[in-house]
Protein backbone atom coordinates (compact mmCIF):
# COMPACT_ATOMS: atom_id res chain seq x y z
CA UNK A 1 0.00 0.00 0.00
CA UNK A 2 1.31 3.43 -0.93
CA UNK A 3 1.42 5.98 1.88
CA UNK A 4 -1.03 8.27 0.07
CA UNK A 5 -3.57 5.41 -0.06
CA UNK A 6 -3.04 4.74 3.65
CA UNK A 7 -3.69 8.42 4.37
CA UNK A 8 -6.90 8.42 2.33
CA UNK A 9 -8.20 5.35 4.19
CA UNK A 10 -7.21 6.91 7.55
CA UNK A 11 -8.79 10.23 6.60
CA UNK A 12 -12.11 8.68 5.57
CA UNK A 13 -12.46 6.17 8.41
CA UNK A 14 -10.61 7.51 11.44
CA UNK A 15 -11.43 11.23 11.75
CA UNK A 16 -15.19 11.16 12.26
CA UNK A 17 -15.02 12.41 15.85
CA UNK A 18 -12.47 15.18 15.23
CA UNK A 19 -13.43 18.84 15.06
CA UNK A 20 -13.45 20.52 11.61
CA UNK A 21 -10.57 22.76 12.71
CA UNK A 22 -8.45 19.71 13.61
CA UNK A 23 -9.29 17.98 10.32
CA UNK A 24 -8.48 21.11 8.32
CA UNK A 25 -5.12 21.36 10.10
CA UNK A 26 -4.32 17.73 9.34
CA UNK A 27 -5.34 18.14 5.70
CA UNK A 28 -3.19 21.24 5.27
CA UNK A 29 -0.05 19.62 6.72
CA UNK A 30 -0.65 16.51 4.62
CA UNK A 31 -1.11 18.42 1.35
CA UNK A 32 1.69 20.90 1.83
CA UNK A 33 4.49 18.72 3.20
CA UNK A 34 3.72 15.16 4.32
CA UNK A 35 2.22 13.63 1.16
CA UNK A 36 4.74 15.39 -1.15
CA UNK A 37 7.47 13.65 0.89
CA UNK A 38 6.01 10.19 1.56
CA UNK A 39 3.01 9.88 -0.78
CA UNK A 40 4.55 7.54 -3.36
CA UNK A 41 6.53 5.44 -0.84
CA UNK A 42 5.28 2.01 0.21
CA UNK A 43 3.86 2.21 3.71
CA UNK A 44 5.85 -0.80 4.93
CA UNK A 45 9.12 0.60 3.54
CA UNK A 46 9.07 3.88 5.48
CA UNK A 47 11.82 3.66 8.12
CA UNK A 48 12.85 5.76 11.10
CA UNK A 49 15.64 7.45 9.15
CA UNK A 50 13.09 8.67 6.55
CA UNK A 51 11.02 10.17 9.36
CA UNK A 52 14.01 11.77 11.09
CA UNK A 53 15.25 13.25 7.82
CA UNK A 54 11.79 14.73 7.21
CA UNK A 55 11.61 16.34 10.66
CA UNK A 56 15.18 17.64 10.32
CA UNK A 57 14.10 19.33 7.10
CA UNK A 58 11.01 20.87 8.74
CA UNK A 59 13.29 22.60 11.26
CA UNK A 60 15.38 24.28 8.56
CA UNK A 61 14.62 27.90 7.57
CA UNK A 62 13.11 28.24 4.11
CA UNK A 63 12.46 24.49 3.85
CA UNK A 64 11.06 23.73 0.40
CA UNK A 65 8.43 21.21 -0.74
CA UNK A 66 6.49 20.44 -3.92
CA UNK A 67 3.26 21.32 -2.16
CA UNK A 68 -0.24 20.37 -3.28
CA UNK A 69 -2.06 23.70 -3.38
CA UNK A 70 -5.63 24.68 -4.10
CA UNK A 71 -5.88 25.88 -7.68
CA UNK A 72 -6.42 29.65 -7.44
CA UNK A 73 -8.31 29.59 -10.76
CA UNK A 74 -10.99 27.30 -9.30
CA UNK A 75 -13.46 29.01 -6.98
CA UNK A 76 -14.30 27.23 -3.72
CA UNK A 77 -17.93 26.73 -4.78
CA UNK A 78 -16.76 25.01 -7.99
CA UNK A 79 -14.53 22.45 -6.26
CA UNK A 80 -15.72 18.86 -6.23
CA UNK A 81 -14.55 18.24 -2.65
CA UNK A 82 -11.56 18.44 -0.32
CA UNK A 83 -8.23 16.98 -1.37
CA UNK A 84 -9.07 13.42 -0.33
CA UNK A 85 -12.54 13.37 -1.91
CA UNK A 86 -11.96 15.59 -4.96
CA UNK A 87 -12.89 14.00 -8.30
CA UNK A 88 -11.54 16.80 -10.48
CA UNK A 89 -7.73 16.94 -10.93
CA UNK A 90 -8.02 20.65 -11.71
CA UNK A 91 -9.04 21.41 -8.12
CA UNK A 92 -5.38 21.29 -7.01
CA UNK A 93 -1.96 22.11 -8.42
CA UNK A 94 1.62 21.17 -7.43
CA UNK A 95 3.98 24.07 -6.80
CA UNK A 96 7.29 24.56 -5.01
CA UNK A 97 6.84 26.52 -1.81
CA UNK A 98 9.12 27.55 1.05
CA UNK A 99 8.19 27.45 4.74
CA UNK A 100 9.49 28.69 8.08
CA UNK A 101 7.68 26.53 10.62
CA UNK A 102 7.21 27.08 14.34
CA UNK A 103 7.90 24.38 16.91
CA UNK A 104 4.15 24.06 17.44
CA UNK A 105 3.53 23.52 13.73
CA UNK A 106 6.27 20.88 13.57
CA UNK A 107 4.77 19.12 16.57
CA UNK A 108 1.37 19.10 14.81
CA UNK A 109 3.00 17.19 11.93
CA UNK A 110 4.21 14.64 14.48
CA UNK A 111 0.75 14.26 16.03
CA UNK A 112 -0.78 13.73 12.58
CA UNK A 113 1.81 11.16 11.48
CA UNK A 114 1.64 9.33 14.83
CA UNK A 115 -2.07 8.89 14.27
CA UNK A 116 -1.62 7.66 10.68
CA UNK A 117 1.04 5.06 11.49
CA UNK A 118 -0.83 3.88 14.62
CA UNK A 119 -3.82 3.33 12.34
CA UNK A 120 -1.61 1.35 9.91
CA UNK A 121 -0.44 -0.90 12.79
CA UNK A 122 -4.04 -1.34 13.97
CA UNK A 123 -5.10 -2.39 10.46
CA UNK A 124 -2.18 -4.82 10.17
CA UNK A 125 -0.45 -2.95 7.35
CA UNK A 126 2.69 -2.43 9.46
CA UNK A 127 4.23 -4.37 12.33
CA UNK A 128 5.20 -1.21 14.21
CA UNK A 129 5.28 2.55 13.88
CA UNK A 130 8.43 4.32 12.60
CA UNK A 131 7.41 7.33 14.72
CA UNK A 132 8.61 5.80 18.00
CA UNK A 133 11.40 7.90 19.48
CA UNK A 134 10.99 10.77 17.02
CA UNK A 135 11.70 14.08 18.76
CA UNK A 136 10.57 17.54 17.73
CA UNK A 137 11.73 20.98 18.96
CA UNK A 138 10.55 21.93 22.42
CA UNK A 139 7.54 24.23 22.28
CA UNK A 140 8.17 27.47 24.10
CA UNK A 141 5.48 28.22 26.66
CA UNK A 142 3.60 31.40 25.84
CA UNK A 143 1.88 33.49 28.47
CA UNK A 144 -1.89 33.10 27.94
CA UNK A 145 -3.47 35.99 26.08
CA UNK A 146 -5.92 37.86 28.32
CA UNK A 147 -7.86 41.08 28.82
CA UNK A 148 -6.69 43.19 31.73
CA UNK A 149 -9.17 45.14 33.87
CA UNK A 150 -8.98 48.22 31.65
CA UNK A 151 -9.64 46.10 28.56
CA UNK A 152 -12.62 44.47 30.32
CA UNK A 153 -14.10 47.85 31.20
CA UNK A 154 -13.97 48.85 27.53
CA UNK A 155 -15.46 45.47 26.54
CA UNK A 156 -18.41 45.76 28.92
CA UNK A 157 -19.19 49.26 27.68
CA UNK A 158 -19.07 48.12 24.05
CA UNK A 159 -21.36 45.17 24.79
CA UNK A 160 -24.18 47.41 26.01
CA UNK A 161 -25.35 48.08 22.46
CA UNK A 162 -25.11 44.43 21.34
CA UNK A 163 -28.01 41.93 21.08
CA UNK A 164 -28.92 40.15 24.31
CA UNK A 165 -27.79 36.77 22.93
CA UNK A 166 -24.20 37.90 22.38
CA UNK A 167 -23.98 39.91 25.58
CA UNK A 168 -25.06 36.83 27.52
CA UNK A 169 -22.60 34.56 25.72
CA UNK A 170 -19.64 36.85 26.51
CA UNK A 171 -20.64 37.26 30.18
CA UNK A 172 -21.25 33.51 30.44
CA UNK A 173 -17.77 32.81 29.00
CA UNK A 174 -16.08 35.12 31.52
CA UNK A 175 -18.28 34.03 34.43
CA UNK A 176 -17.80 30.28 33.92
CA UNK A 177 -14.55 29.92 31.95
CA UNK A 178 -16.45 27.65 29.51
CA UNK A 179 -15.01 26.84 26.10
CA UNK A 180 -16.73 27.82 22.82
CA UNK A 181 -18.04 24.31 22.17
CA UNK A 182 -19.35 24.03 25.74
CA UNK A 183 -21.23 27.30 25.31
CA UNK A 184 -22.63 26.38 21.89
CA UNK A 185 -23.80 23.00 23.22
CA UNK A 186 -25.00 24.17 26.64
CA UNK A 187 -28.41 22.72 27.47
CA UNK A 188 -30.89 24.76 29.50
CA UNK A 189 -31.80 21.64 31.50
CA UNK A 190 -28.37 21.79 33.17
CA UNK A 191 -28.89 25.28 34.60
CA UNK A 192 -30.59 26.30 37.84
CA UNK A 193 -30.77 30.07 38.24
CA UNK A 194 -32.60 29.90 41.59
CA UNK A 195 -29.70 27.96 43.09
CA UNK A 196 -27.19 29.76 40.92
CA UNK A 197 -25.31 26.96 39.19
CA UNK A 198 -24.62 25.51 35.74
CA UNK A 199 -23.48 21.96 34.96
CA UNK A 200 -20.88 21.95 32.18
CA UNK A 201 -21.15 18.41 30.83
CA UNK A 202 -21.25 18.54 27.03
CA UNK A 203 -20.02 20.45 24.01
CA UNK A 204 -21.05 21.06 20.42
CA UNK A 205 -18.71 20.25 17.54
CA UNK A 206 -19.20 20.59 13.81
CA UNK A 207 -18.35 17.35 12.04
CA UNK A 208 -17.57 17.49 8.35
CA UNK A 209 -20.57 16.41 6.24
CA UNK A 210 -22.58 15.66 9.40
CA UNK A 211 -23.24 19.12 10.85
CA UNK A 212 -23.33 19.95 14.56
CA UNK A 213 -23.03 17.04 17.00
CA UNK A 214 -23.08 16.95 20.81
CA UNK A 215 -20.27 15.20 22.66
CA UNK A 216 -18.69 15.19 26.11
CA UNK A 217 -16.43 18.06 27.20
CA UNK A 218 -12.81 18.19 25.99
CA UNK A 219 -11.43 16.57 29.15
CA UNK A 220 -14.46 14.32 29.58
CA UNK A 221 -15.08 15.91 33.00
CA UNK A 222 -18.49 17.09 34.13
CA UNK A 223 -18.25 20.02 36.55
CA UNK A 224 -20.74 22.24 38.35
CA UNK A 225 -19.96 25.95 38.28
CA UNK A 226 -21.56 28.32 40.74
CA UNK A 227 -22.60 31.34 38.72
CA UNK A 228 -21.55 34.89 39.72
CA UNK A 229 -24.49 37.21 40.33
CA UNK A 230 -23.60 39.37 37.29
CA UNK A 231 -24.05 36.29 35.08
CA UNK A 232 -27.27 35.19 36.80
CA UNK A 233 -28.88 38.61 36.30
CA UNK A 234 -28.18 38.59 32.57
CA UNK A 235 -29.17 34.92 32.20
CA UNK A 236 -32.53 35.67 33.81
CA UNK A 237 -33.22 38.35 31.19
CA UNK A 238 -32.01 36.16 28.35
CA UNK A 239 -33.86 33.07 29.58
CA UNK A 240 -37.14 34.98 29.72
CA UNK A 241 -36.67 36.14 26.12
CA UNK A 242 -35.65 32.61 25.14
CA UNK A 243 -38.86 31.20 26.66
CA UNK A 244 -40.93 33.78 24.77
CA UNK A 245 -39.30 32.68 21.50
CA UNK A 246 -40.12 29.05 22.31
CA UNK A 247 -43.75 29.86 23.06
CA UNK A 248 -44.08 31.84 19.83
CA UNK A 249 -42.53 29.02 17.79
CA UNK A 250 -44.85 26.39 19.25
CA UNK A 251 -44.44 22.92 17.71
CA UNK A 252 -41.77 24.14 15.28
CA UNK A 253 -39.29 24.48 18.17
CA UNK A 254 -37.16 21.34 18.18
CA UNK A 255 -37.17 19.08 21.24
CA UNK A 256 -34.67 16.50 19.96
CA UNK A 257 -31.26 16.73 18.30
CA UNK A 258 -29.69 13.70 16.58
CA UNK A 259 -32.22 11.49 18.38
CA UNK A 260 -31.56 12.89 21.88
CA UNK A 261 -33.77 15.23 23.98
CA UNK A 262 -32.48 18.81 24.00
CA UNK A 263 -33.20 22.35 25.12
CA UNK A 264 -30.21 24.36 23.92
CA UNK A 265 -29.84 27.70 25.66
CA UNK A 266 -27.89 29.70 23.09
CA UNK A 267 -29.73 29.37 19.78
CA UNK A 268 -29.34 31.69 16.77
CA UNK A 269 -32.29 33.77 15.58
CA UNK A 270 -34.65 31.75 13.41
CA UNK A 271 -33.05 28.41 14.33
CA UNK A 272 -36.09 27.15 16.28
CA UNK A 273 -33.94 25.68 19.03
CA UNK A 274 -31.11 24.22 16.97
CA UNK A 275 -27.60 24.54 18.42
CA UNK A 276 -25.20 27.08 16.97
CA UNK A 277 -21.97 26.13 15.25
CA UNK A 278 -19.12 26.66 17.77
CA UNK A 279 -17.06 28.59 15.24
CA UNK A 280 -19.92 31.07 14.71
CA UNK A 281 -19.13 32.45 18.18
CA UNK A 282 -15.54 33.25 17.18
CA UNK A 283 -16.70 34.66 13.87
CA UNK A 284 -19.06 37.08 15.58
CA UNK A 285 -16.39 37.91 18.20
CA UNK A 286 -13.80 38.91 15.56
CA UNK A 287 -16.31 41.13 13.74
CA UNK A 288 -17.43 42.67 17.04
CA UNK A 289 -13.89 43.57 18.16
CA UNK A 290 -13.10 45.11 14.78
CA UNK A 291 -16.39 47.04 14.71
CA UNK A 292 -15.83 48.41 18.24
CA UNK A 293 -12.09 48.97 17.76
CA UNK A 294 -11.24 46.81 20.79
CA UNK A 295 -8.00 44.97 21.51
CA UNK A 296 -8.00 41.72 19.56
CA UNK A 297 -7.79 38.46 21.49
CA UNK A 298 -9.30 35.09 20.60
CA UNK A 299 -12.71 34.29 22.08
CA UNK A 300 -11.07 31.35 23.89
CA UNK A 301 -8.88 33.92 25.66
CA UNK A 302 -11.94 34.98 27.68
CA UNK A 303 -11.49 31.63 29.43
CA UNK A 304 -7.91 32.64 30.24
CA UNK A 305 -9.15 36.05 31.34
CA UNK A 306 -11.61 34.43 33.75
CA UNK A 307 -8.82 32.34 35.26
CA UNK A 308 -6.44 35.31 35.52
CA UNK A 309 -9.05 37.28 37.49
CA UNK A 310 -9.47 34.38 39.92
CA UNK A 311 -5.70 34.09 40.34
CA UNK A 312 -5.40 37.84 40.87
CA UNK A 313 -8.10 37.66 43.55
CA UNK A 314 -6.19 34.91 45.37
CA UNK A 315 -8.29 31.84 44.47
CA UNK A 316 -6.57 28.46 44.88
CA UNK A 317 -5.25 26.52 41.90
CA UNK A 318 -7.29 23.48 42.95
CA UNK A 319 -10.54 25.47 42.92
CA UNK A 320 -9.65 27.01 39.55
CA UNK A 321 -8.75 23.62 38.07
CA UNK A 322 -12.13 22.19 39.11
CA UNK A 323 -13.98 25.24 37.80
CA UNK A 324 -12.50 25.09 34.29
CA UNK A 325 -12.88 21.31 34.09
CA UNK A 326 -9.27 20.18 33.85
CA UNK A 327 -8.74 16.48 34.52
CA UNK A 328 -5.53 17.23 36.45
CA UNK A 329 -4.33 20.24 38.41
CA UNK A 330 -1.01 19.84 36.55
CA UNK A 331 -2.80 20.89 33.36
CA UNK A 332 -3.96 24.09 35.04
CA UNK A 333 -0.47 24.81 36.35
CA UNK A 334 1.05 24.12 32.93
CA UNK A 335 -1.27 26.61 31.23
CA UNK A 336 -1.63 29.29 33.89
CA UNK A 337 1.46 28.97 36.09
CA UNK A 338 3.02 32.06 34.50
CA UNK A 339 0.05 34.15 35.60
CA UNK A 340 1.02 33.56 39.22
CA UNK A 341 3.87 36.06 39.01
CA UNK A 342 1.77 38.73 40.73
CA UNK A 343 0.73 36.23 43.40
CA UNK A 344 4.33 35.18 43.98
CA UNK A 345 5.41 38.77 44.37
CA UNK A 346 2.62 39.28 46.90
CA UNK A 347 3.76 36.14 48.77
CA UNK A 348 7.31 37.50 48.92
CA UNK A 349 6.06 40.79 50.35
CA UNK A 350 3.94 38.98 52.95
CA UNK A 351 6.95 36.91 54.02
CA UNK A 352 9.05 40.09 54.23
CA UNK A 353 6.38 41.65 56.41
CA UNK A 354 6.12 38.60 58.67
CA UNK A 355 9.90 38.24 59.15
CA UNK A 356 10.24 41.99 59.73
CA UNK A 357 7.63 41.85 62.51
CA UNK A 358 9.34 38.80 64.06
CA UNK A 359 12.70 40.63 64.03
CA UNK A 360 11.18 43.70 65.67
CA UNK A 361 9.63 41.58 68.40
CA UNK A 362 12.96 39.86 68.96
CA UNK A 363 14.84 43.19 69.31
CA UNK A 364 12.31 44.52 71.88
CA UNK A 365 12.90 41.48 74.07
Amino acid sequence: MLFRDLVKDWYENHLNDKSPRTIEGYESNLRLRIIPTFGLMRTDKIEKYHIRRFFDKLQQPECEFNSILMNPEVKAKDRTGDYFTSTDPNDFIIKKKKYNLSAKSIDNHKICMNSIFSYAVYKGWRKDSPMKGVKTPKIKKVRPEIYNRKDLAALFQALESEPLLWRTIVWFAIGTGAREGEIAGFDRRYMNLDKGFALICQAAIRVKKQGVKIKSTKSGNEHINNLPSFVIQLLELYDAAHEADKDAAGDTWIKEWKGEPCDFLFTPDGSFGRPMRPESISQWWRRFLKRKNLKHIKFHALRHTSVSLLIDEGDSMKAISERVGHAKIDTTMDIYGQLFETGNERSARLLDKAISEIKKASIKK
